[in-house]
């Protein structure tokens, strides 16, 4: 007789709904004081849950700040739009990813700003390494040189990001769909 597959369960509800509490308090005293001054009691404080409640789910605030990443990385990924050439999709969600940035204006440029540390901006830029060599990697164009790729790959990734915070920097003078088009031409020119 065949043994049938145990299927994932999901999370229970009572989880999620004290990482979200947690995760909500050091939003707010990100915010309020950037990520470097946050302490873990500063977080149980907030969240009125106990110091064990906190451990049970993460073992430090990086991870707590990181938890919801595979959300993020999905949502930046996935239902992407041709930009530019209307045959192809673009690697990275654009659209999706200023409209975020629109929206949670004050959070991100704590995160991506002195007060934010380097674990957000850090991990921003391994999901662009990685959608640009996933998408780009494969073409005849960088096949020959890998290693060349590599240091472009990391080069346009660093472009990204520096294109979003002149953005959010200069108080976001230009439409979300204005942004995502300019990316999209900055990762042509430089990978095409």
């Amino acid at each position: 007789m065949k043994k049938k597959k145990k299927e994932a369960k999901p999370a229970d509800r009572r989880v999620q709904k004290t990482k979200k509490l947690l995760s909500d308090a050091l939003i707010a005293l990100i915010i309020e004081k950037g990520f470097e001054a946050v302490s873990i009691k500063d977080i149980i404080e907030k969240a009125n849950v106990g110091r064990s409640t906190f451990y049970t789910h993460f073992e430090d605030k990086e991870q707590l700040l990181l938890w919801g990443h595979d959300t993020f990385k999905k949502l930046l990924t996935e239902d992407v739009k041709p930009l530019l050439n209307e045959s192809k999709a673009s690697c990275i969600n654009f659209n999706f990813l200023y409209e975020h940035i629109q929206e949670q204006r004050l959070l991100i440029s704590t995160l991506l700003g002195e007060r934010g540390g380097e674990i957000a901006m850090e991990q921003l830029r391994k999901i662009f390494v990685h959608r640009i060599t996933m998408y780009f990697g494969k073409k005849d164009l960088w096949k020959s040189e890998p290693s060349l790729f590599q240091i472009t790959a990391h080069a346009a990734a660093a472009a990204m990001i520096a294109l979003l915070v002149q953005w959010m920097e200069q108080e976001m003078p230009f439409s979300t769909d204005e942004m995502a088009k300019q990316s999209e031409l900055l990762l042509m020119k430089m990978l095409g």
